[in-house]
């Protein structure tokens, strides 16, 4: 999403902000843990990047930017999260938690959704 927002040129279709909301409602039933971090995450997600339709972010630049921005806010937290997360755990690199970035394509894919 950050990078699409980015390209003032970029072309993107209604399921940018509809796959990342669709993905974000199923965060908290994939918590099984029931880790308050990603339930803030969610919320946080779902209150900043998911207010506002595909058209919204197409008609208005600066919309469209402080999305771009708040989503790339976003993932720089949860991405600092799982790499805190992953240094505590060096001793076993399969526990090592992947980045924001992996996560969201990882739960894309699940989904037969693509990730932009």
């Amino acid at each position: 999403m950050v990078e699409r927002l980015n390209e003032p040129e970029s072309r993107f279709h209604a399921s940018l902000v509809t796959n990342i909301c669709e993905l974000v409602e199923l965060l908290p039933r994939l918590n099984v843990n029931q880790d308050e971090k990603l339930n803030c995450f969610a919320g946080e997600i779902r209150e900043r990047l998911c207010g506002f339709t595909a058209r919204d972010l197409k008609k208005s630049e600066i919309v469209r930017a402080a999305t771009a921005n708040d989503a790339a806010q976003i993932l720089t937290e949860m991405d600092a999260v799982l790499r805190e997360r992953g240094q505590l755990t060096e001793s076993d690199p399969a526990a090592i938690p992947a980045s924001a970035d992996d996560i969201f394509a990882h739960m894309a894919a699940y989904m037969e959704a693509p990730v932009s």
